[in-house]
């Protein structure tokens, strides 16, 4: 309890509240700007902003050939030491495919995998909106389709798609505190005598229904 009264108190025993507020006011002006629709430039602004700072960050950290190798062969350890080294087995299974691993393998790849971040999004985000089955069968198969193509070709190990996995789950996490809940718009109900607008519709007279398909009026039935 004294280690707690000392995080939330000043030196003269008052409650620090404006650390504390100063936070609750930058996640709550996040919600309200993120919550909002904006025009098509502040987005591209951001996205370019993000996408600039994240191709800094890989030029800060990026290093000698031989460092890469040598955490190449720390990450295969740690696969080795959980059972998971499965990449020479599968890469085997690729090189079947004319072309294919000897083609698209990357000498240098990033940990995390953000192929596989990337395709969790995608399909997450397609399951959640699609209706038909076969849509949301497919957008489930696609993050585990792309993980077995960064593998067999060389691109990839696995502990490097887990890592992509758990950024993307840190992101889902990040905007469901950031964002507010979302409400579906509920889909009209359609019936004989609605559209798919949901507004009643017109009753046709028998007229102009026998006028459409070449009929007079008085043709029998």
């Amino acid at each position: 309890m004294a280690v707690m009264a000392g995080l939330v108190t000043g030196p003269n025993g008052r409650m620090a509240t404006a650390p504390i507020s100063a936070v609750v006011r930058a996640v709550s002006r996040a919600r309200s700007w993120l919550s909002a629709r904006h025009s098509l430039r502040a987005e591209l602004l951001v996205v370019v902003g993000l996408y600039v700072l994240y191709e800094s960050t890989r030029g800060i950290v990026a290093g000698r050939g031989t460092v890469a190798v040598q955490h190449a062969y720390d990450v295969v350890s740690i696969e080795r030491s959980l059972h998971l080294f499965v990449e020479h087995n599968v890469q085997h299974a690729a090189g079947d495919v004319p072309g294919l691993a000897g083609s698209l393998g990357a000498a240098y790849a990033a940990m995390p995998s953000m192929h596989t971040g990337y395709a969790i999004i995608v399909g997450a985000s397609v399951f959640r909106e699609a209706r038909h089955l076969v849509t949301r069968l497919a957008a489930l198969a696609y993050p585990a389709f792309v993980a077995l193509v960064i593998v067999a070709t060389g691109n990839h190990f696995l502990l490097d798609a887990a890592a992509g996995a758990a950024v993307a789950a840190l992101a889902a996490l990040m905007t469901s505190l950031l964002m507010p809940a979302r409400t579906r718009v509920p889909t009209p109900h359609r019936s004989p005598l609605t559209g798919s607008s949901g507004r009643r519709r017109r009753a046709v007279p028998v007229s102009r229904r026998a006028a459409g398909i070449g009929l007079s009026p008085s043709c029998p039935s």
